[in-house]
């Protein structure tokens, strides 16, 4: 998702300009894309949902981490350099 706003562009300037010693510099510290985020979006529809558990071994991950609202997940990637996620092909079907 990238700087979405001025403080998470800020952030991850700072991030790149002052690594940690013996960490080579990186904007984001996961990949934006993956099979965790695509299971993220889709955990209520299989394959997605077999997934998901195969993923957390065997459990669903903790109902508040979960996806239940659109809103809610661009305000995490809005707010938490951490989050960067990207929305999935799906959501523009």
């Amino acid at each position: 998702m990238g700087p979405l706003n001025p403080d998470r562009l800020e952030a991850i300037d700072e991030r790149f300009e002052n690594p940690l010693p013996d960490v080579p510099p990186f904007h984001y510290g996961s990949h934006y894309s993956s099979p965790g985020i695509v299971n993220y979006f889709l955990v209520r529809v299989e394959p997605y949902a077999t997934l998901a558990l195969a993923q957390q071994g065997g459990r669903f991950d903790l109902p508040d981490r979960l996806f239940d609202s659109v809103q809610k997940a661009w305000h995490l990637s809005y707010t938490q350099l951490s989050d960067v996620k990207e929305l999935i092909p799906e959501f523009f079907c």
